[in-house]
């Protein structure tokens, strides 16, 4: 069974990247927009310094979200039926505890992504940007379950 080949569960949502880059580009924008404003203006203006901090922190956040999100391999989740395999991080399913996952959410709403959170008796991992991430939660509980009761 060792070498059964991985079949995979979740993958990772790839519009997010899409609209990190965005984020970016319109975060470059106000910077430039606030070093002109500054540049241009013959007094203090706090409006030019907002515009300017607020592209310069926006572009940092969007960088690192870039960062995070473009380090995370395609196929997150994947299983051979008796092991699973999550982030590159191999275990047992018999030894899965608890999964619960956690939808990205904006203003008055959620998304379809999110994070799934896998305790077994050892550690904890979690995989990020998991599309359709409650459907995959409930298949890896439908295998934690299955596994616990053929052991029985």
């Amino acid at each position: 069974m060792e070498n059964m080949e991985y079949r995979t569960i979740g993958h990772k949502r790839s519009g997010i990247g899409i609209a990190y880059i965005f984020m970016l580009v319109l975060a470059v924008g106000m910077f430039v927009a606030g070093c002109l404003f500054v540049a241009a203006s013959k007094g203090f203006d706090y409006s030019c310094i907002m515009f300017f901090l607020g592209g310069l922190l926006a572009g940092i956040y969007s960088v690192v979200q870039l960062i995070e999100f473009y380090s995370t391999k395609p196929d997150v989740i994947s299983t051979n039926g008796e092991k699973m395999k999550v982030n590159d991080n191999v275990f047992n399913i018999n030894d899965i505890v608890d999964v619960s996952y956690r939808k990205a959410r904006y203003r008055g709403g959620e998304y379809n992504h999110g994070n799934i959170t896998i305790t077994t008796k050892d550690s904890s991992y979690v995989a990020q940007f998991v599309s359709n991430c409650e459907s995959v939660s409930k298949e890896i509980t439908k295998l934690m379950y299955e596994k616990k009761n053929s052991k029985a």
